[in-house]
């Protein structure tokens, strides 16, 4: 197990009984779910070898794979009532994040993503925080009292969560404007770096 997982599930061996073994069976499962997208290693990237942007995603601690694969369509509520599907975005980068209010990495993250929705939501570039099964009340009293503006998405059942081989949380998925997942990052990372920004922006049509 990674050092979310353990750190997560320590978190939610602390729960209130009645949510504990629903967040425990999760965490179980996904853990022991295999990825479906390979990736470059470091000293192995094929043939041809990585493209620059790839390159540079590795550089800023990417897990880049080495043919974009079709990112599995997702469609669910948003805080709002509104369903909303992964293929609606097709056009702008996406960027997928997996997480949940009780693991601390999740949350340690947040403030940084908040930046980067801030600074890129209107050049191309879209954020979805999709939540692993807590309820509504939960995650809107979390993002009310934190301030967090960007779109969050409820996975009640955690199948968005197990299409995508989210084993630790935070998970998070670069999809490109065609609906391709290109890239992955597990655990916490700074999401308002401007050489991501960079990176981010160069892979929008027309830029």
């Amino acid at each position: 197990m990674s050092f979310e997982v353990d750190f997560c599930l320590s978190r939610v061996l602390h729960l209130p009984k009645e949510v504990n073994m629903k967040k425990m069976l999760y965490i179980l499962i996904a853990t022991l779910l295999l990825s479906v997208f390979p990736a470059f290693a470091v000293d192995e990237a094929g043939d041809e070898g990585p493209s620059f942007s790839q390159t540079r995603l590795m550089e800023l601690g990417f897990q880049v794979f080495k043919e974009a694969v079709e990112a599995p369509e997702i469609e669910l509520e948003d805080t709002n009532g509104q369903l909303v599907s992964l293929s609606s975005h097709r056009g702008k980068v996406v960027i997928l994040n997996f997480w949940a209010t009780w693991c601390p990495p999740c949350r340690a993250e947040m403030p940084s993503m908040q930046r980067l929705y801030e600074e890129l939501n209107d050049d191309g570039i879209e954020l979805l925080a999709v939540d692993l099964q807590e309820s509504e009340k939960t995650v809107k009293d979390f993002l009310e009292k934190n301030g967090y503006t960007f779109p969050v998405l409820f996975d009640r059942t955690g199948q968005a969560g197990a299409m995508y081989g989210a084993r630790s949380i935070p998970t998070t998925y670069l999809i490109d404007a065609d609906g391709m997942a290109v890239a992955r990052v597990v655990g916490t990372r700074e999401w308002d770096d401007e050489e991501l920004y960079e990176v981010l922006l160069s892979m929008v049509p027309g830029n």
